[in-house]
């Protein structure tokens, strides 16, 4: 994988300028970390520093077609220059903005980065680690480059929505790269006999982390269609009802769009209740732009996304066969044996 590290002004005054800052290491020290550590992981490195807003956007324009990702620290353009923004727009490539110190913690003009807007990854305040960081970022990410494009790309499109959140490792995954994205996302959960207090309590902890709103909707399942018969189709109706409720509450929010966490990994004749997905119009923004289940927990361990490997907490009603009444004890002795 051919990767172009940028560094824009001042950066080659790095072990002189600012050193309580930005450290005593200079820029050929981080070029040579990166170099060394680049050929361990198999990539190869293309490093560029300018102090002129122009060469930066040549420079980038030149990796149409010659590199495979890149990563920027345009210094004091992140905080100006929509121009450098459009380039890196333009070539489309997988970018990880990198800065030295932590711009949120500094003067409140440093506490936007118009790149952020487009990079995959933003990595503050990790001094010269972070360029290490920003390189294996991409390298995990080369399977899944175009992928993130999509996934950014839908998050571009739609920055106002609603996660159908249920607080597992998929939603979650969701959850955590809308945010990354810029997107304004509520996370809705629906609290019916079939979900427990710990999975709601996951649920809240996870969206407080990520520092998202979480509405809770309440619903009694047992008393939707013929849900409590057990038939056949009792996902599909418990779903249609959840995205019925979800549909409603959006509404009053004034939120156009309802996501859910399904996956490229996710079959409709395995899981009944995706035709209601498909009927009433809810976006799957992971399967749409490919991702597998695999993908989704590789990129959460990299992420540092806790709960990624956790056991998968499933419906306690599939555990009772079809046509078999379901009843609140029946579910509760299921879920604590």
């Amino acid at each position: 994988m051919k990767i172009l590290v940028i560094n824009g002004p001042n950066l080659n005054m790095l072990g002189i300028r600012e050193p309580e800052i930005y450290g005593s290491v200079t820029l050929a020290d981080i070029e040579k970390m990166m170099r060394e550590h680049g050929t361990d992981i198999g990539a190869e490195l293309n490093f560029y520093q300018s102090n002129h807003e122009g060469d930066l956007v040549d420079r980038i324009q030149q990796a149409y077609g010659a590199e495979d990702g890149i990563i920027i620290n345009a210094g004091a353009y992140s905080h100006t220059s929509i121009a450098i923004l459009d380039a890196l727009k333009a070539v489309g490539l997988p970018t990880v903005e990198v800065h030295i110190s932590d711009p949120s913690k500094r003067e409140e003009f440093r506490k936007r980065s118009y790149l952020s807007e487009y990079a995959v990854k933003t990595i503050a305040g990790k001094g010269p680690q972070g360029y290490l960081e920003a390189l294996d970022t991409l390298m995990k990410g080369e399977k899944t480059g175009d992928k993130m494009i999509s996934l950014r790309k839908f998050f571009e499109e739609n920055t106002r929505v609603a996660l159908a959140f249920s607080g597992g490792a998929d939603s979650c995954y969701l959850l955590h790269m809308a945010r990354e994205f810029g997107a304004d996302v509520t996370a809705y959960f629906i609290k019916s006999q079939f979900q427990s207090g710990k999975e709601l309590e996951t649920a809240r902890g996870f969206a407080a982390r990520e520092g998202a709103g979480l509405t809770v909707i309440d619903t009694d399942v047992l008393n939707v269609g013929t849900v409590a018969d057990n038939p056949p189709d009792r996902c599909y109706q418990c779903k249609t009802n959840m995205f019925h409720l979800m549909t409603v509450q959006a509404a009053k929010d004034g939120i156009p769009v309802i996501m859910d966490g399904s996956n490229a990994s996710d079959r409709e004749e395995r899981r009944p209740g995706m035709r209601a997905l498909r009927e009433q119009g809810i976006r799957s923004p992971l399967r749409e732009a490919g991702f597998t289940k695999g993908d989704v927990l590789e990129n959460s361990r990299a992420e540092g996304i806790p709960g990624w490997d956790a056991p998968k907490v499933t419906c306690p009603a599939v555990k009772l066969p079809f046509g078999e009444r379901l009843s609140v004890e029946k579910l509760e002795k299921i879920r604590y044996e």
